[in-house]
């Protein structure tokens, strides 16, 4: 199902839905650009020096698309139904007080996407709009000010020897609010204390309908007067409220997932995740604990199929690991690829017609999911293939396990569970492979000016068993091939 800004409001009561009734959901993104300078060295970074780098990359584009699958299983048929959402977004102001977003394009990232059919007028013209998380905050206290309304807040904590003037005076505003002809109240002076009581009172128990004001009178005493909103300016606040829930747009189905504590896969998905959470949900903490700790409360179930792929004891059945590889291998022996069902109102994705939309990459995805979990089930039973629900157990090994590309010598992948499995490598290995690559070649002929050398033997009996130890860790990402128009499908690392 293609999602735009024209359909957004009608599909959301479906999407909601979709995402309730699934038993996990997968997820893609489409963006402007991957990388904002060259990378240099990254072969040895440790697991913060890459998360670092990849923020600072991540805060220079956005996303275009993003595209989420959902699956639930049929008991009544005894398979896996799909459906599948296709969404353009983009970051549409909404007014001349409001941050104007700006982002950074990679000339090659706009040429794969032009390549392989992406609308970018629909994408402009037609692009759900949506909001950093702190812009939507100002937004909100912006127009609440505007308006004179109260944003949320809790009832004031009243001492006991005020307890029973609080009550009065909050059974005089009711009675005023329920008065058809009276349009504003005036209370008596109170002593400093009772007045902010009151004036806190009244807005925690009324944020809408009514504007406070602390005045003086003659004697200088300080009294409220409680005015009510015109129809008029109610109707007026109300429009704005309309134009903000628009303006939050896409955030809400990034919501809906946070919200649902279900599984969500992704493929070699850590710039989705960090786009993801960065645009909808919560700025970015400057270091990887932080971040971890944000994971946890915001999506605590992920799959990275990369690491599914990648690692024993499926890596010996992917000889490549990037989504396209995966998808058609997880298709053939000693696999079974999945049946997957769709109902009526969602496209068929099975005949990869859509391929190289975020959606249809989701649904490659889910399906790759499906069949490698179920022939690890049917590894544990040492059994038949099972007609019913996959046992989500099967890949609890795998859970919050993210790939990073580009490959690290030290950590393959980083859990956000706790910490980083570690392969300790040898200083002057990283030292010399950093020297060799930042300094400039010197001739022949020119003697070393270096104190101590490390012999080529060294190094190479060094590097030789440090491969040993990678054995149980996922292999190095295949070397990327070059692009050719016979592609069918996008080529995800």
């Amino acid at each position: 199902m293609e999602v735009t800004r024209s359909n957004f409001k009608e599909a959301l009561p479906v999407i909601s839905k979709a995402i309730e009734d699934s038993s996990f959901i997968a997820i893609d993104a489409e963006f402007t650009g991957l990388t904002a300078s060259k990378r240099e060295n990254e072969f040895f970074d440790t697991c913060e020096e890459r998360y670092k780098k990849l923020i600072n990359g991540a805060k220079d584009f956005t996303i275009v698309q993003f595209g989420i699958c959902t699956f639930n299983w049929d008991d009544e048929q005894q398979q896996y139904v799909a459906k599948p959402f296709n969404f353009y977004i983009f970051p549409k102001p909404y007014n001349k007080q409001m941050p104007d977003m700006r982002f950074l394009s990679q000339s090659s990232s706009l040429d794969f996407l032009a390549g392989h059919g992406f609308d970018f007028n629909k994408w402009i013209y037609q692009g759900i709009p949506f909001l950093l998380p702190p812009d939507e905050g100002r937004l909100r206290q912006m127009v609440s000010t505007n308006h004179h309304r109260f944003m949320p807040g809790g009832s004031p904590s009243i001492p006991p020897e005020f307890a029973t003037t609080i009550k009065l005076v909050m059974k005089k505003v009711e009675k005023f609010i329920k008065d058809p002809v009276k349009e504003s109240l005036s209370l008596p002076s109170f002593s400093p204390q009772v007045h902010e009581l009151v004036y806190s009172s009244v807005k925690a128990a009324h944020k809408t309908g009514l504007r406070l004001e602390s005045k003086k009178n003659e004697d200088n005493d300080r009294y409220i007067v409680i005015t009510k909103w015109s129809k008029a300016e109610n109707e007026k606040y109300d429009q704005e409220e309309v134009r903000i829930e628009q303006a939050v747009g896409f955030t809400k189905v990034i919501r809906l997932l946070s919200k649902s504590g279900k599984v969500i896969l992704g493929h070699n998905m850590l710039l989705d995740l960090l786009h993801m959470i960065r645009l909808f949900l919560s700025p970015l903490p400057d270091n990887l604990d932080d971040f971890k700790a944000l994971v946890k409360g915001t999506v605590p179930r992920l799959i990275d199929t990369k690491v599914m792929a990648s690692t024993k004891p499926l890596k010996r059945h992917f000889p490549k690991s990037h989504l396209q590889g995966v998808y058609e291998r997880s298709s053939e022996a000693p696999f079974v690829k999945p049946n997957v069902l769709f109902t009526e109102e969602f496209e068929d994705y099975s005949d990869g017609s859509k391929a190289h939309e975020a959606g249809f990459d989701a649904y490659m995805i889910g399906v790759a999911f499906i069949a490698m979990a179920s022939f690890l089930e049917k590894q544990r039973r040492d059994g038949g293939m099972s007609r019913r629900e996959m046992d989500l157990e099967i890949i609890k090994p795998y859970l919050n396990k993210i790939f990073l590309f580009p490959k690290l010598k030290d950590f393959l992948y980083l859990n956000l569970n706790g910490d980083d499995t570690t392969m300790s490598f040898p200083p002057y290995i990283r030292d010399s492979f950093q020297n060799s690559t930042n300094t400039p070649s010197t001739s022949i002929d020119t003697p070393s000016k270096t104190a101590e050398t490390v012999s080529s033997k060294q190094l190479k009996h060094d590097a030789s068993s440090f491969e040993v130890e990678l054995e149980e860790l996922p292999d190095s990402p295949e070397p990327t091939k070059k692009k050719t128009k016979s592609s069918t499908y996008r080529t995800r690392p």
